[in-house]
């Protein structure tokens, strides 16, 4: 197959540095497209303004929420049956949520920032979910600092008209 490749080369040499140059051309025209693309976030969605903006109001509320360590805010902001996975940890609830991992976080650390960034949200009737990034970094009790960056889905759900988070699940 090679053999046949050069004698063709050989008898069209005419094509030969073209196709050296494309040969050349290409990986590098892929290293420039990936080295100078910026990530942009994409933003789907299937319901209307109102739930888009909804959606995106709780989830800002949530981040501020756990940045301010607001109990009884962020509890408005979660189904009763919430399911929470957080690294290697599982709750099932918002008390056990709320009981079992927020008020320790809260006793033990500061936060200084928190924010999410939405990459996907889809709606569909009374269910929402919400591929994001995630961002936090604060300080513990002894004032060493720590620093979070990673992926949540967010499922939601309308009850009553008001958007509720039903799982989250961050990592």
């Amino acid at each position: 197959m090679i053999k046949k490749s050069m004698d063709w080369v050989r008898e069209n040499p005419h094509v030969a540095p073209t196709i050296l140059i494309v040969s050349l051309l290409i990986p590098m025209l892929g290293q420039f497209l990936y080295m100078f693309s910026i990530p942009v976030p994409v933003v789907m969605s299937h319901g209307d303004k109102s739930d888009n903006e909804n959606i995106e109001l709780l989830i800002s509320s949530l981040a501020k929420g756990f940045e301010t360590g607001n109990v009884e805010a962020l509890s408005q902001l979660f189904h009763q049956d919430v399911v929470v996975f957080e690294f290697d940890l599982e709750t099932y609830g918002w008390v056990d949520f709320r009981d079992n991992h927020l008020k320790q976080e809260i006793e033990t650390q500061e936060m200084l920032t928190y924010g999410f960034d939405i990459i996907k949200m889809n709606i569909r009737n009374d269910v929402a979910w919400v591929q994001t990034d995630y961002f936090y970094e604060g300080l513990n009790q002894d004032q060493s600092s720590f620093q979070y960056s990673g992926l949540a889905s967010l499922v939601l759900v309308r009850e009553n008209s008001e958007w509720k988070i039903i799982q989250l699940h961050m990592s």
